[in-house]
Formats: C-alpha cells, sequence, structure tokens
C-alpha cells in the first residue's frame, strides 16, 4: 500500500516537474531560456592596485567589494582597488574630485538618470506591447490548430484519455 502511495507521489512531482519545465520553454523566447539573469563580467587581464588577474569572472559585486573567479582561484577585491575602466564596466560610478564636481555629477547624473530611465521604460513598455501582441496572435493561432485537429481526429481524444485512466489505474 506505501510503495502504491509513493510511486504516485513520485509520478505526480516528475509529472509537475515536466510541466514546469515546457511551460518555461513555451513561455520564454528562443534563446532567452536561462535559470537565472547573467550578471557576470568576464576580464581577460585585471589589474588592481594589489595585483593582476588573468581569465577574471566577476560573479558577485556589493559597494564595497567584488567576488572574483580568475586562472588562480577565487578572490575578494575592493572597489578602490580597481582600475577607472573596469569600475564602468562593473557599474560603478567614479567618486568625483570636489565638493562642486559632486554638486555637478549629481544634478547632471540625475538628469541623465530620469532619460535614461524614461527612455528604458518606453522601450520595456514597447516590447511587453509586442510580446502581448504576439502572445494573442499566437494563442489564437495555437487554439484553431489544435481546434481543427481535434475535430479531424477524434480518436485522438480517445488515446488520450486511455493513457491518462492507465495511467490513474497503475498509479
Amino acid at each position: 500500500m506505501k510503495s502504491a502511495e509513493n510511486n504516485r507521489r513520485c509520478l505526480s512531482r516528475l509529472l509537475w516537474l515536466l510541466f514546469a519545465l515546457l511551460s518555461t520553454s513555451a513561455i520564454a523566447r528562443p534563446g532567452e531560456m536561462r535559470m537565472g539573469a547573467n550578471t557576470e563580467s568576464t576580464f581577460p587581464v585585471l589589474q588592481t592596485k594589489t595585483g593582476s588577474y588573468t581569465n577574471v569572472t566577476v560573479t558577485k559585486k556589493t559597494k564595497e567589494w567584488i567576488f572574483i573567479l580568475h586562472s588562480g582561484g577565487v578572490c575578494n577585491v575592493k572597489v578602490s582597488d580597481l582600475p577607472e575602466d573596469a569600475l564602468i564596466t562593473l557599474g560603478y560610478e567614479k567618486p568625483p574630485d570636489s565638493k562642486t564636481d559632486r554638486a555637478r555629477a549629481s544634478t547632471s547624473s540625475s538628469r541623465a538618470f530620469a532619460q535614461l530611465t524614461h527612455i528604458k521604460l518606453n522601450e520595456e513598455l514597447d516590447q511587453v506591447k509586442h510580446f502581448a501582441t504576439g502572445l494573442r496572435q499566437n494563442r489564437k493561432e495555437a487554439m484553431a490548430q489544435a481546434q481543427a485537429f481535434l475535430s479531424a481526429n477524434p480518436m485522438a481524444i480517445c488515446i488520450g484519455l486511455g493513457i491518462l485512466a492507465v495511467v490513474y489505474i497503475f498509479v
């Protein structure tokens, strides 16, 4: 009795896993199926104040540190030890030198940030609209194809229901 219950649990978990896998592949656009966002940056050579590293992959960033994988192993590097080009590549801003530079930089950066945010939001909104339009069209086409297939092949419904019944009985 317990083995049948265990088998039913395993089969239901496998079916849920299969459903999750198929649903993510159906939702994702081709070439975009990945488990998480790729936030890693790579450098062939990273020169810092304390040393030089080759084949560097930055895996984690904080305000004060970055965690890197390199050809010699792994380590943490202070953000203040990084050169300016690496800071820009990693998304850190170069600290302003004086108070007037800070005031100018903060007002100009806030304006630039507002403009970039507005542009980025408009681009993302256009992408969402395009995706929704495509989804509606694809859904209608897929439903029409499925209805045409099922009306042309009523035996497919019987076979599908039969397979489900057999699986239900054995589980």
